[in-house]
């Protein structure tokens, strides 16, 4: 599947994914053992291919890239939350 998603920027998900990995000159397997998650899984988030990562994945995987949640989320499209929100881990994305 997938997906549209994007900034008003014009920069998906999968495009910052992209970038972030790239500027820390990381490949996907290393970016997916700092994360927890599988290659695969990265290269599919990569390529737009699933949508916004879990509650659960989300941190981090914003960890592993060395960035914020709010980064992936704004990249992802979705409305602009504020800070606080997504420091908040019992929050919903």
């Amino acid at each position: 599947m997938s997906t549209e998603h994007g900034s008003a920027e014009g920069i998906t998900l999968g495009r910052r994914i992209r970038q972030l990995r790239q500027a820390l000159g990381l490949t996907h397997g290393q970016v997916a053992e700092r994360a927890g998650i599988s290659r695969s899984y990265v290269t599919r988030l990569e390529g737009n291919q699933v949508d916004l990562p879990s509650k659960e994945v989300l941190p981090r995987l914003a960890e592993a890239l060395e960035t914020t949640r709010e980064d992936l989320v704004r990249a992802a499209g979705y409305l602009d939350p504020t800070p606080t929100m997504l420091d908040d881990p019992a929050m919903e994305i």
